[in-house]
């Protein structure tokens, strides 16, 4: 259930993108790999509590870092494209195709996220900090 709810969020935000003029696209997208990164700072600090707690293995633990970097590599190359889209001044011929790029990374960023806290609540890694994004 969460796994859906992350990634419909982090879709819903990308969604939005579509159809935007380019400083709206820009803003979105901006928005989404905030929001993407809070979450996955966050947990990140739960896995690492869990392992310093002794509530999961040293190879859970390896498990989902290796997971994480999935998203991670995702993130960084949306971030890139989103850089590299605004540095063309937006209105660029080849726009509408780095817009999709952007949009295809993210949704894919997206996913990494889901399957990333699915995993950490499959291994029995405490949610407490989903409530401190949330409250921010």
């Amino acid at each position: 259930m969460k796994r859906l709810s992350i990634f419909a969020l982090v879709a819903l935000l990308a969604t939005l993108c579509l159809g935007c003029k380019p400083a709206e696209f820009e803003t979105n997208a901006y928005r989404t790999l905030v929001g993407a990164g809070a979450v996955y700072d966050v947990t990140m600090h739960s896995m690492a509590d869990a392992r310093s707690e002794g509530l999961i293995t040293a190879e859970q633990y390896a498990r989902g870092k290796v997971v994480a970097r999935n998203f991670y590599a995702l993130y960084h190359a949306a971030r890139i494209a989103l850089e590299e889209y605004v540095a063309s001044g937006r209105e660029a011929t080849d726009s509408e195709a780095q817009r999709e790029r952007i949009l295809a990374t993210l949704s894919s960023m997206a996913l990494r996220l889901a399957e990333l806290t699915d995993y950490l609540r499959q291994i029995g890694v405490p949610e407490q900090g989903a409530r401190e994004v949330q409250n921010g």
